[in-house]
């Protein structure tokens, strides 16, 4: 007995279905697998964690505090030197920056060729 393409065509849906159905059921039992052997999720193993952790520190009054980093942060950009982590490179103030710029002018680039000025 031959077969012909038109008799090939239910297998191949029946294999896809049977494979699709097996597929779900494999999904199936991990879930629950995974569910019931899984990590716990009892409330006597959140607060052991909870006990452990820390709580964020919170300021009342972060004012002083903000005032003081502010006052350190434009001292920093008003004095000159090193630039930490950046061998070569140093920190001057913004004014004497944009002083020097005004004297000299910026560097010209070279263009690259095909490039639009």
């Amino acid at each position: 007995m031959s077969t012909t393409p038109h008799d090939r065509a239910p297998r191949y849906a029946l294999m896809a279905v049977g494979g699709l159905l097996l597929s779900v059921a494999l999904v199936a039992g991990g879930v629950f697998w995974t569910v019931r052997h899984g990590p716990s999720t009892r409330s006597e193993d959140f607060a052991s964690i909870h006990a452990t952790a820390r709580d964020p520190v919170l300021q009342t009054a972060p004012q002083p505090d903000l005032g003081a980093y502010r006052t350190q942060k434009q001292a920093e950009l008003d004095s000159v030197g090193p630039i930490a982590g950046e061998p070569g490179f140093v920190r001057i103030p913004l004014a004497r920056a944009m002083a020097l710029v005004g004297e000299r002018g910026l560097r010209a680039r070279p263009v690259p060729d095909g490039a639009r000025p």
